[in-house]
């Protein structure tokens, strides 16, 4: 993994000073941070659409939120009616004269820092993926089409594929959906386990073969792990689990991968 120094996790995400973007505990108002933490893109007046500031905010939460224990999910949503319109067009991003291989496109960074985190986030709203995670999304015939035509679709075309895990009817409802998952995931799944899923999925080797090993390894391990037992104790006294183990108890061989490291992941300063 890329070294990075130790974090100062702040007692609440809700004081601390961000730009375009708001953080509220789950209920709003805890003085300590909750389970479920909400991110608010917060720039209604302008559609939400994309600033450096969103990118400063989000390369400074999620490295926060990725070693934040008492965070298990994190639900995404945005004031008004658009989540995020896409570039602002009145304020169009200027990057700095530089070499052009050195340059790091900061809607990249941004979605970077999600993935990067080993906590989920759930989207409340309609959210644009990269090049590289929308067509392993929705396929690639899907993608391009989307891409190419730029049209302006509801979330139950079927030009979005299987995008969307859930839909309502009724966008006041979104939200409230996604924090009633959100809380779901937090008290039932093993966020452990949640990750190494997630990171099977996302970072395996490419052969049916080295996917094999990498999970045999995995399996193994977690077969003894102490989630497997609690998940196990909890089914059989028909109760509510209570998953305590973090990354490290992870298999010997996590991470299998090589992270490559961007040069432009920036590291959350002492707050």
């Amino acid at each position: 993994m890329i070294p990075a120094p130790p974090l100062n996790i702040p007692k609440s995400y809700e004081t601390l000073p961000l730009t375009d973007v708001k953080v509220s505990h789950h209920p709003e108002g805890v003085p300590v941070a909750t389970p479920v933490v909400v991110v608010t893109l917060n720039r209604p007046d302008k559609n939400n659409t994309f600033s450096t500031h969103l990118m400063d905010a989000f390369e400074k939460l999620y490295p926060l939120f990725d070693v934040d224990e008492r965070v298990k999910v994190v639900v995404l949503t945005a004031t008004g009616k658009i989540f995020c319109a896409g570039a602002d067009l009145k304020e169009p991003f200027k990057p700095a004269k530089e070499r052009p291989l050195d340059f790091r496109d900061p809607g990249g960074r941004m979605a970077l820092a999600i993935y990067r985190c080993r906590k989920p986030t759930i989207a409340a709203l309609q959210a644009p993926p990269s090049s590289f995670f929308l067509p392993r999304l929705i396929g690639y015939s899907h993608a391009m089409y989307l891409l190419t035509t730029g049209h302006v679709l509801p979330p139950t075309s079927p030009h979005f594929g299987s995008l969307f895990a859930e839909t309502r009817p009724d966008g006041a409802q979104v939200l409230s959906r996604a924090l009633e998952l959100a809380t779901e995931i937090a008290e039932n799944v093993s966020l452990l386990a949640w990750h190494l899923n997630h990171a099977l999925m996302w970072r395996n080797p490419g052969t049916a073969e080295g996917a094999h090993i990498v999970d045999s390894t995995v399996i193994y391990h977690m077969f003894d792990g102490r989630d497997m037992q609690e998940g196990t104790k909890s089914f059989l006294e028909k109760r509510r689990p209570n998953f305590t183990a973090t990354l490290e108890h992870a298999p010997p061989n996590y991470p299998w991968w090589n992270e490559i490291d961007t040069g432009r992941r920036v590291r959350a300063a002492k707050l």
